[in-house]
């Protein structure tokens, strides 16, 4: 039987079994499998490939002065409270000058459940720049 999108199945109170219904529901299950991401989280010597989350988002930084942006990013109760997610940025700007940046915990080395500080820079030539122009610093998180 070949498998078809999904589509939602409903019951009433005392309805009989139709094998239409019981055949949509057992093609809902194929189709969820066959549609669901696979993923493995392994940091600090953790293994699970069950129950995984991914949040993501943009930080718009606005032109800064001094050539330093700090935000925070919070994820609410996205993640579980023993979940270390990991963090990925990447960076979307207009190429006026080297831009590093870097993620750390809340007050803390390490991300946590809380959510995640970024930091950065204009870096050029060693002497730190300012940020002339808006740019934004997508970020993905993985956990459970």
């Amino acid at each position: 039987m070949a498998v078809v999108p999904y589509k939602s199945v409903a019951w009433q109170d005392n309805e009989p079994l139709f094998t239409s219904k019981l055949n949509q529901m057992s093609n809902n299950e194929q189709w969820l499998y066959e549609n669901t991401p696979r993923m493995l989280y392994t940091p600090y010597n953790q293994r699970r490939s069950e129950g995984l989350k991914i949040a993501s988002g943009i930080l718009l930084c606005n032109p800064a002065p001094s050539g330093i942006q700090q935000h925070v990013v919070y994820f609410g109760s996205f993640f579980s409270q023993a979940c270390t997610p990991v963090v990925v940025t990447g960076l979307m700007h207009q190429g006026e000058v080297r831009m590093t940046f870097g993620v750390k915990g809340i007050g803390q080395t390490y991300v946590d459940h809380r959510g995640f500080e970024l930091l950065g820079g204009a870096i050029h030539h060693g002497t730190t720049k300012a940020f002339t122009k808006q740019f934004w610093v997508p970020w993905i998180a993985m956990g459970f």
